[in-house]
């Protein structure tokens, strides 16, 4: 291989223009795949048109905390310059749900921590609305 910007390649510098070109190319069909796939995951659904079926998570792994947070030592503890309290809300770590887990918020804080919780996951799974109705292939 040939060092070029500090890496090592396969290609020569005379084979980087067309290397970086192959790269673009995979890259265009990578994201024209996720933008269709993203398109046939909005369909019919029972509560009517638009509704989300992409938000499966089963491409996903569920948020694991570290295992300090589920090990009661105390109301509070002080870990990473912050002061952690035992809150005894609702938490999930690995999929599963857990009534007693470290958090920046305590248990009188725990339901203001998730409304906004919520609020956000909404926001961060929400399907922009277009203009006009999306008429997928199956509907033509």
């Amino acid at each position: 291989g040939i060092k070029h910007n500090g890496m090592y390649c396969q290609h020569d510098t005379a084979g980087h223009d067309n290397w970086r070109k192959e790269m673009d190319e995979m890259k265009a069909k990578a994201k024209a795949k996720r933008q269709a796939s993203n398109l046939n995951a909005v369909a019919l659904g029972s509560e009517g048109f638009g509704k989300d079926i992409s938000n499966t998570h089963s491409h996903t792994k569920p948020h694991t905390v570290k295992p300090w947070r589920l090990a009661f030592r105390g109301n509070a503890v002080a870990m990473n310059k912050e002061i952690w309290h035992w809150c005894l809300g609702d938490h999930y770590s690995g999929g599963t749900k857990y009534n007693g887990m470290y958090c920046l918020h305590d248990t009188a804080g725990h339901s203001a921590w998730r409304k906004e919780m919520d609020k956000n996951k909404s926001k961060r799974h929400a399907v922009p609305m277009t203009s006009a109705p999306l008429l997928l292939p199956t509907m033509l």
